[in-house]
C-alpha cells in the first residue's frame, strides 16, 4: 500500500474527531480599549493563551498586539516601552485601569464574604 493516501502521524480525518495534535488558529479575545473591563479581559486572554498554548515568553506581545491604538497611547504617555514581562505589563495596566489588585483587596473581600443559603462551608472559602 501507498504512503501517500495516509495522513502524517498525529493527524487524522475522521478518527476520533481529531484533525490534528495542535489546532491551527484559535479566535484570541477582542482588543483591550479604555473602555474594557481590564480584569475580565485578561481572564479571557489567559484562557487563549492556554487553549492556543501560547508560551510565557510570547505573552507580553500578544497582549501589546491585541491592544487599540488609544491603549497604545496611553501606554506611551507613561513612557511604558515594549517588553517581554507579562506580570508587569499586566500590573501597568491593572495601574491605568485603577484596578486595586493589592492583598487588602482580597482581604475586604474575604472579611465581607457571607455564606448564601445552600452554599456549604467548603464553597465559601474556596
Amino acid at each position: 500500500m501507498s504512503r501517500m493516501n495516509r495522513a502524517p502521524d498525529g493527524a487524522t480525518i475522521g478518527e476520533r474527531g481529531r484533525m490534528s495534535e495542535h489546532p491551527r488558529w484559535i479566535m484570541p479575545p477582542e482588543a483591550l480599549t479604555r473602555s474594557s473591563d481590564v480584569e475580565r479581559w485578561f481572564i479571557r486572554m489567559e484562557r487563549y493563551f492556554r487553549a492556543a498554548d501560547v508560551p510565557d515568553n510570547r505573552r507580553a506581545a500578544m497582549v501589546q498586539y491585541h491592544m487599540d491604538e488609544a491603549m497604545g497611547d496611553v501606554l506611551s504617555a507613561l513612557e511604558v516601552e515594549e517588553t517581554d514581562d507579562y506580570d508587569k505589563l499586566k500590573s501597568t495596566l491593572f495601574r491605568v485601569f485603577g484596578v486595586n489588585n493589592s492583598e487588602e483587596r482580597y482581604m475586604k473581600e474575604f472579611i465581607n464574604r457571607r455564606q448564601r443559603e445552600n452554599e456549604s462551608v467548603v464553597d465559601v472559602f474556596t
